[in-house]
């Protein structure tokens, strides 16, 4: 039976053992009997102990199996391939005994463990899901030997086409070798039917504007084969013949030329016949022209919209105009437009996804954004809280703003008994309720630059919200909880009450809002009403039910200058309040004429004589973010014309709009092209720089980006910090710094994550300037979908470079049972044992003498002497008593 060390190197400590039997012979004491059997315990004892130490294992037989199945569940591999593979699995269990361990790994372009090794294994179907986009027979060779068992005929069954297109089976398989481990295969050969696939589709990666370039595509066929084959140019078909391909390889040229600047993409597809899978019918490029790309228009018609156009055009830009309904629904299709306006949309036109999309295209690729101003945008197209308000130098909402306070909304609430009543419907709620739910609808709608108050009256008036900004919401809705309905109905001193505040507030806009279900008393009402018009202070009725008194409200409503609203529904009443509000906001629209003042000479205002353009007859007022530029002012300091830096891009607000109200006076004039272009050409993004060549490569499940920076002398630009910002095609993206790899190169890579299209901007700063460029990288499909390459021999080659077998029947998987001593069992812990046990005994040979040892038979053998000398001396007593007595009776006779 072997025996087995786990730590050899202790038993050198045997070469210790001679040199203590040599220093005990030269003892006096190593004659004595004694000390040789002492000496004999303990070059035992030490034995023992350097064996522990060593720790000594015996290796016991074993004819059990290991069985590790590794299925390739990619996407070759067909519905009835893995029906197969399953049916394979599930019969050759049936010859598993007891003893033998089976686990089970699955794998694509990854493995997973779909069982773990055991002994009792149940498998009915594969429930464990990998990247099917490739076939890694590796990653399953590398993760089976991972979990297999150290006991017993272990063994290896693969399962799969063999098309491996991603790893090396082959290097694996030598470490299977070395370790004397079979590689079983069962191959899953399919039946290939008429394919027609699209190979390339390749072009010039740089070409200049009108510029004629080749467009080359390679299409393979099994056999001959009919179809039609269409070129799109930014999703747009410019291409389409019926071609016949013949059984290989086929080659079409089409040649192209560009006339607008930036990044274009072009797609290949083939609709052939016969053909079998699908997947494979496309494929795509990008190709860069220099100069910039057309500028997309999103925008309702309008009649000043071609004047708009045409002041672009003057400044050599191409526009395309699309309805807001025809935004982008990609990032791959914004990124052919050098810059996106938006004119007066609001923002609940587009989908969260494509604000997504615009988000990244400025953000991340650097892409411009110019958002023109109307009565649809800004705070009136509801861009608070949305990406496009995110990207724009100034905020959406009129309460934005810090040095203007717009807007004091004072609430005058009717809390008289009548409005205790229980609303029909209301699930129980009272009128007095329902104006609660009203007031924080409107607390709500207001920001903290803003004031609020609520003012309640029944016989007398009361405070209840006194006039303050509208920040601490949760504490000011606490405030209403106290208010009761009771008592009479007296509108007048609410009213003097509620001058006697407003005449002291600051803000642009005073207004306030009486709500009311029932009837006054008479007072001097147009009186104090005419009093807050002086002081430019509004006001607006609310009249509930058919006891209000309808005359009144409508009298204070139209001398206050404000709204009439009546109904007899009050579930209507947040509805009302909600509206009223609303109504209030817009009010961030000044209609009011004015000269626009410019701050600087900028890029944005420059050419243009400020002192002699016409009047702009509106803006949306607004305020400007921290760190943007304003370029245009109007008289009360509020940003006309903003732009800042965000993210890679540049956005600009222009707070009046495109010219068909406001800025009517400029359309036509020069004035107006300037600023126009101007705003439109600082947005815009170059797509070609001519220093700086970036190329993208596809190696597996990783995009390698390379990078070639000169300066204009073609000398190299070394020690750049340049990072590259990647989009893939399924949402994802990623931020990647490159690493200087040689001379003026600078590379780093990112995941593949599926076929689609990856877009790539590269961004440095050279002189304290930012710059970026855009490239991309098309996957069309998985390499799964291409044509077989026939590896059945790679499966035939595992086998045989490991002693495996090729397997065509289930039986055969657990046939194989030769003995194998591969059960380690550690029996160290009994050689300290017995040590121990040596240890004590060689503690009493040296201890206890010969004389004590043999004391209890010395003094048995003294005691049977004593015995004896007793028994003969009472024998010869008792003679001696016989003697006397026979002489006795002698002298008697």
């Amino acid at each position: 039976m072997p025996v087995y060390f786990g730590r050899p190197i202790y038993l050198l400590l045997l070469g210790v053992l001679p040199l203590v039997v040599y220093v005990y012979s030269r003892s006096l004491r190593s004659r004595a009997i004694k000390e040789q059997i002492a000496c004999g315990l303990r070059l035992f004892l030490l034995i023992l102990l350097i064996a522990a130490l060593a720790q000594v294992r015996l290796v016991l037989p074993s004819d059990e199996n290991s069985v590790i199945y590794v299925v390739d569940l990619s996407a070759s591999m067909e519905v009835e391939q893995r029906d197969r593979a399953r049916d394979f699995i599930s019969e050759s269990l049936a010859y598993q005994q007891k003893e033998d361990s089976v686990g089970i790994v699955v794998f694509g372009a990854n493995a997973v463990v779909e069982a773990l090794p055991q002994n009792n294994v149940l498998f009915t179907d594969f429930h464990s899901t990998v990247q099917s986009n490739y076939t890694n027979i590796q990653a399953g060779l590398d993760l089976a030997l991972d979990h297999l068992s150290q006991i017993g005929n272990r063994r290896v069954v693969i399962l799969s086409d063999g098309e491996q297109n991603m790893g090396s089976a082959l290097q694996t398989a030598l470490v299977f070798r070395e370790n004397g481990i079979p590689i079983d295969v069962y191959p899953l050969s399919r039946e290939n039917g008429p394919e027609v696939l699209v190979d390339q589709v390749f072009m010039a990666p740089r070409v200049r504007r009108n510029q004629e370039f080749p467009l080359r595509v390679s299409i393979s066929s099994t056999q001959k084969a009919e179809g039609t084959l269409r070129l799109y140019h930014n999703d747009r078909l410019v291409e389409e013949e019926e071609v016949i391909l013949e059984p290989g390889v086929n080659g079409f040229v089409y040649e192209q030329s560009i006339s607008s600047g930036g990044f274009h993409r072009y797609r290949v597809e083939v609709d052939a016949r016969p053909d079998t899978i699908l997947a494979n019918n496309w494929g795509a490029g990008f190709v860069v022209v220099e100069g910039h790309a057309p500028i997309l228009l999103i925008s309702n018609p309008s009649p000043e919209q071609d004047s708009f156009i045409a002041g672009l055009q003057e400044h050599d830009m191409d526009v395309e105009t699309r309805l807001p309904s025809a935004f982008p629904a990609t990032l791959q299709e914004l990124q052919s437009f050098a810059a996106v306006i938006i004119n007066d949309v609001p923002s609940s036109t587009f989908s969260r996804g494509q604000l997504q999309i615009l988000q990244s295209y400025v953000r991340d690729f650097g892409g411009g954004l110019v958002a023109l101003a109307g009565e649809n945008s800004f705070g009136m197209g509801e861009y608070t809280d949305t990406p496009l308000e995110t990207m724009l130098p100034v905020h959406s909402r009129i309460e934005q703003r810090v040095l203007f306070p717009t807007l004091t909304m004072l609430i005058v609430l009717d809390k008289s008994g009548s409005m205790g009543e229980v609303v029909l419907g209301s699930g129980g709620l009272n009128k007095m309720d329902l104006a609660k739910e009203a007031t924080v609808a409107v607390l709500d709608m207001l920001v903290s630059e803003e004031r609020i108050g609520l003012l309640a009256f029944d016989n007398h008036t009361e405070w209840i919200i006194p006039i303050q900004r509208a920040q601490n919401k949760t504490q000011l809705i606490e405030e209403l909880a106290p208010l009761l309905p009771g008592g009479g109905t007296l509108i007048y001193p609410a009213l003097q009450e509620a001058y006697r505040a407003m005449i002291d507030e600051k803000t642009a806009l005073r207004h306030i809002v009486l709500l009311s279900d029932g009837i006054s008393v008479d007072a001097d009402y147009r009186g104090i009403t005419e009093r807050l018009r002086a002081a430019n202070i509004t006001l607006s009725a609310i009249a509930l039910g058919d006891d209000v008194d309808l005359d009144l409200m409508t009298d204070l409503a139209n001398w206050g200058g404000g709204e009439l609203y009546y109904t007899t529904d009050i579930n209507e009443i947040t509805q009302i309040f909600v509206a009223e509000t609303s109504r209030m906001i817009r009010h961030a629209i000044s209609e009011e004429s004015f000269q626009p003042i410019p701050l600087a000479q900028t890029p944005l205002v420059a050419e243009i004589s400020w002192a002699a353009v016409p009047k702009i007859h509106g803006f949306i007022a607004t305020t400007a973010r921290e760190l943007a530029d304003v370029h245009l002012i109007t008289p009360d300091n509020s940003p006309l014309l903003a732009s800042w830096r965000y993210g890679l891009g540049r956005t600009v607000s222009f707070l009046s709009d495109m010219g068909g109200n406001w800025l009517q006076d400029w359309v036509g004039t020069g004035e107006y092209e300037k600023l126009v272009g101007q705003m439109v050409r600082h947005v815009l993004r170059d797509a070609t720089v001519e220093n700086v060549f970036p190329q993208v490569v596809i190696d597996e499940l990783q995009g390698r980006i390379i990078v070639d920076a000169l300066d204009y002398n073609g000398d190299f630009l070394n020690f750049l910090t340049i990072d590259a910002g990647v989009s893939a095609p399924q949402g994802d993206f990623y931020s990647i710094m490159l690493n200087q790899s040689g001379p003026g190169e600078y590379q780093g890579v990112f995941d593949v994550t599926g076929s689609g299209t990856y877009l790539v901007t590269i961004n440095w700063e050279s002189q304290q300037t930012a710059n970026s460029v855009q490239t991309g990288v098309v996957v069309p499909y998985s390499p799964e979908y291409r044509l077989p390459t026939g590896q059945r021999d790679l499966m035939g080659r595992l086998a045989q470079a490991t002693d495996g077998r090729e397997l065509s029947d289930p039986a055969e998987v657990f046939a194989v049972r030769d003995t194998f001593y591969h059960d380690y069992r550690d029996i160290w812990s009994w050689f300290v044992l017995a040590a121990l046990l040596l240890f004590v005994l060689d503690i009493g040979v040296r201890l206890v003498t010969w004389q004590a040892l043999l004391w209890p038979w010395v003094a048995s053998k003294e005691k049977r002497q004593q015995r004896q000398l007793h028994n003969l001396e009472r024998l010869r007593s008792r003679k001696e008593q016989e003697e006397q007595l026979a002489k006795r009776r002698d002298l008697n006779q």
